[in-house]
């Protein structure tokens, strides 16, 4: 098979920018794209210069040309970036040698499932269509993918303790006629309780002004689901319903801005704590015009009062 050097070379190149910054980016460093090509750059033409030694008769023995390898890995951490400490760039180093192992199986084993013939004896050669470092971004995608994961199922399992199943009502479920909207309470929208997951906030500290009730906040979408229109146009437009649910607006200070949350008053809401069925009747409802935005799916901060 004849093997093109600048063809092996922009494989090498693109194979190492990958690992560079993938560790650089693994250990949240700050990455110097200039450095990076750098270093690709000097690992690639190592890379080319190998088999060439070792078929000139200057590269016989494989202990020194492994020791050579493990070599090249230091001088590109170094060149790639400017660790403060040592066990920081050693820390580099191992992360660079063991994503170059994981990356490398991978490649194998994507040939084997394609039915690629690959050799291993100068250049990593394959007879697909497809240049080494297509299959290789496609291998790098999916340690992305598995370690996003690795986070989202980490990070779900520290936050479930935390996360309560919540009744939402408008009206009281065992009401009859008619409510002050005129709606029939066999209608979803009051009869129905909307149910949610909740995630205990430690940091919700929101207290209606009013009447010192607790206030847990809901994401403007998920309320969408407790009335037949906008909630935002629904209560704060109609006189009936600001009555009914008690509307009213919260200021939220932060450091730059303040803020106006719409609050209205649900009939009760009901928290299952461990089996536990707890009703609450003083509480009230803020709405977010933000969703939430984290790897498990919840629809409701509670207040640290509540539960």
């Amino acid at each position: 098979m004849d093997v093109y050097i600048e063809l092996a070379f922009i494989d090498n190149f693109l194979l190492n920018g990958v690992l560079l910054f993938a560790t650089l980016k693994i250990l949240r460093e700050q990455i110097s794209f200039a450095r990076v090509v750098v270093a690709s750059a000097v690992g690639a033409i190592v890379a080319i210069m190998f088999p060439l030694l070792s078929q000139s008769g200057f590269l016989t023995s494989n202990t020194v040309a492994f020791i050579l390898k493990l070599f090249l890995g230091f001088l590109l951490i170094l060149i790639a970036h400017n660790f403060k400490t040592p066990k920081k760039y050693l820390l580099g180093y191992c992360l660079f040698v063991s994503a170059t192992f994981l990356l490398g199986g991978m490649l194998i084993g994507f040939f084997f499932m394609l039915g690629v013939d690959y050799t291993t004896t100068d250049f990593l050669q394959n007879t697909s269509p497809f240049p080494v470092i297509t299959v290789a971004l496609a291998a790098a995608y999916y340690i992305f993918l598995m370690v996003k994961l690795l986070k989202h199922l980490t990070k779900q399992k520290s936050i479930n303790p935390f996360i309560r199943q919540v009744d939402v009502y408008l009206d009281d479920p065992h009401a009859k006629g008619q409510n002050t909207l005129g709606k029939n309470t066999t209608s979803e929208y009051y009869t129905k309780p909307l149910k949610l997951k909740a995630l205990i906030d430690s940091g919700n500290r929101l207290y209606d002004t009013h009447s010192n009730f607790p206030v847990v906040v809901m994401p403007l979408n998920t309320a969408k689901k407790l009335f037949p229109i906008n909630p935002l146009t629904y209560l704060n437009n109609n006189t009936d319903a600001k009555e009914k649910y008690k509307v009213r607006s919260l200021n939220i200070k932060s450091v730059n801005a303040t803020s106006t949350m719409t609050l209205f008053k649900p009939k009760k809401i009901v928290i299952y704590n461990n089996g536990i069925k707890n009703t609450i009747y003083n509480v009230f409802v803020g709405l977010s015009t933000s969703d939430f935005s984290d790897v498990v799916n919840y629809q409701m901060l509670l207040h640290p009062e509540l539960v």
